[in-house]
């Protein structure tokens, strides 16, 4: 592994990605946020062959909700996307709903974080 050298990869997600997910939901068409995927697909096996840390993030809520702040729930709910709320990913933005999981094509390997 490459030592002190990272590669960080936030909030590629279904909620965010998805044509079913959270930010199609609140109106956004998200072909052009998904064009960005292959993009990330090469960064990401290039990182891999170069044994470079591999870490990836996610937005998402604990499932009671009690960690989303009233501001959020706000403005979410103003975006016609209430967190928490049914959507055909599951709850939206809540961590282990389908909508929380990283999109196929990124997928984490076993051992990274």
């Amino acid at each position: 592994m490459l030592s002190g050298m990272a590669l960080l990869i936030i909030d590629m997600q279904r909620d965010f990605l998805d044509p079913a997910g959270y930010i199609a939901k609140s109106g956004v068409d998200v072909g052009g946020l998904r064009a960005v995927i292959p993009q990330v697909r090469r960064l990401l096996l290039a990182a891999r062959k170069q044994g470079i840390l591999v870490i990836h993030t996610r937005e998402g809520h604990r499932p009671d909700l009690s960690d989303l702040t009233a501001v959020k729930r706000r403005r979410a709910a103003g975006a016609g996307a209430p967190i928490g709320s049914v959507g055909p990913l599951g709850r939206l933005l809540v961590r282990g709903e389908p909508g929380h999981a990283i999109v196929e094509e990124l997928l984490p390997l076993e051992g990274e974080l």
